[in-house]
């Protein structure tokens, strides 16, 4: 007896089970209880159902959403044929989309990823958003 008491005076326990189960009591409850049964099937939503113009079917790569949960994120790989260098060049734009559950996907804003860069091979890219959210940093390797 006297171990379990020591174990529910832990700093560390009475944090959890106040977050677990709304205060430091010590019950036993079902794992069913803990985790409530949600029927993820309704919040699926193909995106053909809310893209109007089909852009992720012609190429876009979808990027997932940003912090907020208000824009959908994605990017567009173009190859161009330049004659001066006589290799293929890619040029990658970033698009924004205003994500809104019950209406079609609208592109709020594009950036021309790389400028002045010549780019002759896929790249692989990395997207960040910083601490404040009031940048994105977007990097691309080979």
């Amino acid at each position: 007896m006297g171990s379990k008491r020591r174990k529910n005076e832990n700093i560390l326990n009475k944090c959890v089970l106040r977050q677990v189960h709304g205060g430091t009591f010590n019950a036993q409850f079902p794992r069913s209880c803990l985790q409530p049964n949600l029927d993820l099937t309704r919040l699926c939503i193909p995106l053909c159902d809310i893209q109007k113009d089909n852009s992720f079917a012609v190429g876009h790569v979808l990027l997932g959403f940003t912090k907020c949960g208000e824009y959908l994120m994605s990017y567009y790989k173009e190859l161009q044929d330049d004659v001066s260098f006589g290799l293929p060049m890619y040029k990658y734009t970033l698009h924004w989309w205003k994500f809104n559950l019950r209406r079609p996907l609208q592109q709020v804003c594009h950036v021309l990823l790389f400028v002045g860069e010549v780019i002759t091979e896929d790249l692989l890219l990395i997207v960040c958003h910083t601490l404040n959210d009031n940048r994105i940093l977007v990097h691309g390797y080979a």
